[in-house]
């Protein structure tokens, strides 16, 4: 090879490996002007979850429309239907290569086809929406995928205290003045950002891979949280209405309590005046029972006074034998002769220091026929025996007038 064959050649190579690091200049410096920048306002951040939860909700109508054209094709082919256990799990090629495999046993049957095309748009579209999403992910900050339990106040408090570093009363002031979801559900993603010079706090909450929206788990918890109260409502008015028919109940008892104690006034009442009545006939009855035994003693007994006999006769109780003018009073003594006939005397009885005889008075009675007297052999006492007691109840006063 020449001299000017080599240089030429050398020349090529060097103007082709320049041109080969111009473009990858050029693609560096594409890749950094065109490479996905992360959001830093909040406001920016709201509009990125938005769209990314409006094109979550997107997929989530192909994946069901999908779910839609299997089941009215399963419908009209029972005998060989299509398996769609879970749209959202299930890869599209495997359910095109269900339909294909039917299409090769039945190439009449164009329907295999017209479901074919339906789940190519809808794969297409789903495509499309997952690059969105995948792009608008990579400019937003990680999120928190909600657990069992979790809730968006806790969740918002440990991101400011561990991630930012914000005492927890700081945190508190901050999370008291945002509106938080009140009912989470597992599988909800958490997106949250906070400008550390403005003080400013945003959180968002959007479905993930939840079951349900936040829209409406909130709805399904105002709800519940209607019930409740409508129960509880209910509740109150039920008991507003036990309480006035026990405060009825009580008023009724109230008044027959008030009868039944006026009833019983009156029968304490009833039963006093009877009880005064049975005292007062208990009384009389006593008092004639009394009334008769006294009447009935008098009657069977005699009355006597023992004493000095001078003294009698100076006083005028005995005269002649006989007893004086004077009052019943003096005979305060008496015996009934119904269980008694023996009056005892003494010589204190008429101040003597011994008894020398008893006279008898009146001189009617007669001793050895009507009474007996037998002196102590000291002549201190003297017992005087009634032996006619129809003739001491005749006489019924009695004078015993002691002599020394």
């Amino acid at each position: 090879m020449s001299d000017e064959e080599v240089s030429r050649t050398a020349n090529i190579r060097w103007v082709a490996a320049a041109g080969a690091i111009s473009l990858l200049i050029v693609a560096g410096v594409a890749w950094y002007l065109l490479r996905p920048t992360k959001v830093t306002e909040i406001q920016d951040m709201h509009t990125l979850v938005e769209r990314l939860d409006d094109f979550h909700k997107q997929i989530e109508v192909r994946q069901q429309s999908i779910a839609e054209a299997v089941q009215s094709f399963n419908a009209n082919h029972p005998n060989d239907p299509i398996r769609v256990d879970d749209v959202k799990a299930l890869k599209l090629k495997d359910l095109q290569q269900q339909i294909l495999q039917r299409m090769v046993k039945s190439e009449k049957d164009v329907s295999y086809q017209g479901l074919l095309d339906e789940i190519g748009r809808q794969d297409g579209e789903i495509s499309r929406l997952n690059n969105e999403i995948a792009a608008i992910q990579a400019r937003l900050p990680e999120p928190v995928e909600a657990k069992k339990g979790d809730t968006h106040y806790g969740l918002s408090m440990k991101f400011l205290t561990e991630k930012k570093g914000l005492p927890p009363e700081k945190a508190k002031e901050i999370l008291d003045k945002m509106a938080v979801v009140e009912d989470m559900a597992p599988g909800f993603q958490v997106w949250m950002m906070y400008d550390e010079t403005s003080g400013v706090f945003g959180s968002f909450v959007t479905q993930g891979t939840a079951s349900i929206t936040p829209r409406r788990a909130q709805v399904r918890a105002k709800r519940a949280l209607m019930a409740r109260i409508e129960r509880a409502q209910q509740e109150q008015k039920k008991a507003e209405a036990q309480a006035e028919t026990l405060s009825t109940q009580k008023a009724e008892l109230q008044q027959d309590v008030q009868r039944m104690e006026q009833t019983a006034s009156e029968l304490q009442a009833k039963m006093t005046v009877t009880e005064r009545e049975k005292e007062e006939a208990q009384v009389r009855a006593e008092t004639s029972e009394q009334q008769r035994l006294t009447t009935e003693r008098r009657v069977n007994s005699f009355f006597y006074t023992a004493g000095n006999l001078n003294e009698f006769k100076n006083r005028g109780v005995v005269k002649g034998g006989q007893i004086g003018q004077v009052g019943d009073e003096i005979f305060s003594e008496s015996l009934d002769l119904r269980s008694d006939t023996v009056v005892n005397l003494s010589a204190g009885d008429a101040g003597l220091g011994r008894i020398g005889s008893v006279k008898v008075i009146p001189s009617s009675l007669k001793k050895g026929k009507d009474y007996e007297i037998v002196y102590a052999s000291d002549r201190q006492r003297v017992m005087v025996e009634v032996l006619n007691r129809a003739a001491f109840l005749q006489a019924r006063r009695v004078v015993f007038g002691i002599e020394d």
